[in-house]
């Protein structure tokens, strides 16, 4: 990676420096253009980018923060390595969050939660027939986290917002057997379990929705290959 900084431009971006230098680094790290074990030096950022070392500081805290980085005292930053386990231990324990929200969500649902949801679906399908995975993504978490929302369980949010659903869900979708439209429609069940407040139904769907992930990515996946590695 050191090689190759001189290359590097991030893109133009409405977000402060910090923030951009995040996402940059998180898209780096989730595709694997930056791999496990690759040092990430602040010094050789802010000199590359004309800026000070703090909003690459900064930057770097949020990563370790998501579990993308660890920084070894006296040695630096490097990026983590992800893997299979990491990947079943986080959609499991949001299965478990999720099907909980849906037991407080489900007598709480009004008709404006369950339009957001319904468009959301809509959106999700569209960004699959164009082929656009980030944007599939953001709306799949989206959608995910619209169901939580209902809960309004403020515990419960703030623990969902602790799982880094975005990260997990890139790799989920990255490494799925299926196409994006594929992926959409499989929100619809959940959809429609939560339409007639069906709450046990809406459970199961929610943890049989991440557990089939899980099964669909172990075919595909050597298990103990770090997953952030796959692409480079």
């Amino acid at each position: 990676m050191t090689d190759r900084i001189s290359e590097i431009r991030l893109p133009e971006s409405h977000l402060p420096i910090r923030e951009a230098l995040t996402e940059y680094f998180k898209d780096a790290i989730l595709s694997g253009e930056l791999g496990p074990g690759d040092r990430i030096v602040e010094t050789q950022w802010a000199r590359k980018l004309g800026i000070s070392q703090s909003p690459v500081r900064d930057a770097l805290r949020s990563l370790e923060s998501l579990g993308l980085v660890e920084t070894i005292p006296y040695q630096g930053t490097y990026v983590s390595s992800i893997t299979f386990q990491d990947l079943v231990d986080a959609h499991t324990i949001r299965g478990n969050i999720e099907a909980l929200a849906v037991h407080y969500a489900i007598d709480r649902l009004t008709d404006e939660d369950l339009s957001k949801m319904h468009t959301l679906l809509i959106e999700m399908e569209d960004a699959g027939k164009n082929g656009d995975m980030n944007r599939y993504v953001h709306k799949d978490t989206e959608f995910h986290k619209a169901i939580v929302s209902a809960s309004q369980k403020k515990m419960l949010i703030r623990l969902f917002e602790q799982c880094n659903v975005y990260e997990w869900t890139y790799y989920g979708t990255r490494f799925s057997s299926l196409d994006l439209v594929q992926l959409a429609k499989r929100h619809e069940s959940i959809y429609r379990a939560l339409a007639v407040r069906n709450e046990e139904k809406a459970k199961e769907l929610v943890v049989l929705h991440l557990q089939e992930l899980i099964e669909m990515m172990r075919r595909i996946l050597a298990e103990k290959t770090p997953i952030n590695s796959l692409g480079r």
